[in-house]
């Protein structure tokens, strides 16, 4: 069944306010921004990086388990997870080259880099890599990584907790695209009706008894 068919059955079940939010989360969408979180190994700090990335209006977030299991806190997360589309990979190797293919720069934070976060480009796609909560990046990040950033701290403290991190320069770097963009969001309207369908199946109770039915 089409996207658009999708939208036209499940349309008469979605309330107009609800539709009204989800054109609005639509038109705010960023494609050209994604997170990759390498082992991070407190669910707290999984749920609040997926939780951070959705309120931001990232849709993609990809997760390396090479030595963690990515398991969000469901108390934390609030649903977010369920408005984003997750990608896991068994290595970082692997997630990097994800995002190459699909046109990504790959930039990692860490404390000692030269290049501070608002030198980042943001006028291609740019995905932000971040290491574990302990160890930071992996070797083999950094090995393979476009470029390091490092997020400027002006106290005694040298590094913040994952979730921070990644909300502080999600936040910079999503906030100076919509600048560069002159809009709220990237998403071409193919994109938007792919999305829009399959958020009305997680809006509508039944959605797929529904077009199961409307489907004979």
């Amino acid at each position: 069944m089409t996207d658009a068919r999708v939208v036209e059955i499940l349309a008469p079940y979605v309330s107009d306010e609800r539709r009204a939010r989800i054109e609005a989360v639509l038109g705010a969408r960023l494609r050209g921004v994604s997170v990759l979180v390498e082992d991070v190994h407190e669910p707290h700090n999984a749920a609040a990086v997926l939780r951070t990335c959705e309120a931001l209006g990232i849709g993609e977030v990809h997760v390396v388990e090479s030595v963690e299991t990515f398991r969000p806190a469901d108390k934390v997360t609030q649903g977010a997870e369920k408005w984003l589309s997750l990608h896991r990979h068994a290595n970082v190797k692997e997630a990097i080259t994800a995002l190459r293919a699909g046109g990504f720069v790959t930039a990692g934070a860490a404390p000692e880099a030269d290049e501070e976060l608002g030198a980042l480009p943001v006028d291609q796609p740019i995905a932000l890599v971040f290491g574990n909560e302990h160890r930071g990046l992996s070797a083999a990040a950094r090995a393979d990584l476009d470029r390091l950033f490092r997020i400027p701290q002006h106290g005694f403290t040298r590094s913040l907790n994952i979730s921070v991190a990644v909300a502080v320069a999600a936040f910079d770097v999503c906030r100076r695209v919509r600048a560069d963009l002159g809009a709220a969001g990237d998403l071409d309207e193919s994109a938007r009706l792919a999305l829009r369908a399959r958020f009305y199946r997680d809006s509508v109770s039944a959605a797929d008894a529904i077009l199961r039915r409307e489907a004979r």
